[in-house]
């Protein structure tokens, strides 16, 4: 799969089908008819600040996950060196928690074991060229766990080990490419072109002609459906729990590990569903006035001395990073930061509403750093009712360092009432009963 494709085919489809392409357009907020009904989609035009409304029968969201809730692990000019989109904000699922529907999982981040520095996928060594994963005494470490627990280990693991080897004094780990032949090595530099060239630069900077091993550590934390299990609780055909809202890829929750391929079949089941699926659809219907919707949508740029969208941004990810679990805690916290994540986290977002912009640019930020607080706020929720570990280093208690099979073998999910987030467990097997947690002392 050579990614760089992908929008081009993706372009060509919709052109041979006809569908009307709406660029420089970005959506905050799910319209609803009284019945709470998803009836349609608000925005605003990024070039022109024009006002745009679209209805339908049905709203798929495949606007992908969130990055930027964390504090990069790369600073300074090289904090959008990242392994998720710096521009994906979780905008779809903030908008899909504002207007009530259910998400899931969201205490699970994925965190993506990568290359260190350029953030460069690992798979194309390992798969590509077969290179083994080392510490700094040579020893193939992941193997010795392997062959100690008898199966394969699951990505988590895979990051969680290397941080192991850090703390125990072996690291740094790294990729080692000496067993390479000449041919190979070209190869693999070819492979990184298409998708991350900052890594061939670097192989080709190094004190010898061509670097023989790549170091590895871990990103920051990201919420992602098709990597990890956080996002939209769907049924089947993908719909949400609220009526005409579906969602698909990196939004849905529940299915981890699609990945790509995954999350295209998401979509098609989807639009299989709302097209061709039940005929008592109704039409679009509307609430009469629209107005409310879009004073919310540009309130920022009526406020004068306000507060800079950087602002919300770097204190959320402070926040998020010391007591939430981020890189420089590797990755681990406990029930007392997580309560102080909360209390800091719910005095930022009424902080938000003094979000002021200067600009459609400053805008569109604005909406996105309110976003990302909201998910921020979601994810300690679910993360201090899940008193265990359940995947190391994506989501490690160290207060509660085991697995708990008899309490917590079930979905957290959650709902946004009255700006309080919600949280209950459902049953992992049909019909998946909800039960009734008190989150409120945690």
């Amino acid at each position: 799969m050579n990614g760089e494709r992908l929008k081009p085919i993706l372009h060509d489809q919709a052109l041979k089908y006809d569908v009307e392409i709406i660029n420089h357009t970005p959506i905050f907020k799910l319209l609803q008819d009284n019945n709470r009904r998803v009836t349609g989609v608000a925005g605003f035009n990024h070039h022109t600040g024009a006002a745009f409304v679209s209805t339908g029968r049905a709203v798929l969201l495949a606007t992908g996950g969130a990055s930027g809730i964390y504090r990069p692990s790369n600073p300074g000019d090289a904090r959008k060196k990242t392994w998720y989109s710096p521009y994906n904000a979780g905008s779809g699922m903030a908008m899909g928690l504002r207007a009530g529907a259910e998400m899931t999982s969201l205490e699970m981040r994925f965190i993506a074991l990568r290359t260190k520095d350029v953030i460069a996928p690992t798979g194309t060594l390992v798969l590509g060229t077969e290179a083994k994963q080392v510490n700094a005494r040579g020893e193939e470490y992941l193997k010795n766990h392997q062959m100690l627990l008898g199966r394969r280990l699951a990505t988590c693991e895979r990051l969680f080990y290397q941080m192991e080897e850090s703390r125990n004094g072996h690291g740094p780990c790294v990729m080692d490419l000496r067993l390479l032949s000449e041919d190979q090595y070209e190869k693999m530099l070819q492979d990184y072109l298409q998708m991350s060239p900052c890594l061939v630069l670097q192989l080709l900077n190094g004190p010898e002609k061509m670097r023989r091993s790549v170091e590895v550590s871990g990103s920051e934390p990201y919420i992602n459906g098709g990597h990890g299990i956080a996002g939209f609780w769907v049924s089947a055909h993908r719909n949400t729990t609220l009526e005409g809202l579906y969602a698909a890829g990196d939004t849905v929750g529940g299915a981890p590990k699609k990945y790509i391929t995954g999350c295209f079949a998401e979509a098609e089941i989807a639009i299989d569903d709302f097209l061709g699926g039940s005929p008592s659809m109704p039409e679009p219907s509307m609430p009469e006035s629209r107005d409310a919707d879009f004073d919310d949508i540009y309130r920022p740029l009526k406020i004068e001395h306000g507060l800079h969208y950087t602002l919300i941004e770097n204190r959320l990810q402070k926040i998020m990073d010391e007591y939430a679990g981020g890189y420089s805690m590797n990755y681990g916290t406990n029930q007392e930061k997580l309560l102080l994540a909360r209390e800091l986290l719910e005095s930022l977002a009424a902080k938000c509403d003094r979000l002021a912009a200067k600009d459609l640019h400053q805008l569109m930020k604005a909406h996105e750093a309110r976003d990302r607080v909201l998910l921020a706020r979601a994810l300690v929720e679910h993360a201090l009712v899940r008193k265990e570990t359940r995947w190391p280093a994506y989501q490690t208690r160290l207060d509660f360092p085991m697995r708990n099979e008899i309490e917590y073998n079930t979905f957290i999910n959650s709902q946004l009432i009255h700006d309080k987030i919600q949280v209950f467990c459902r049953e992992l097997t049909y019909p998946f009963e909800r039960r009734e947690i008190d989150n409120a002392g945690n």
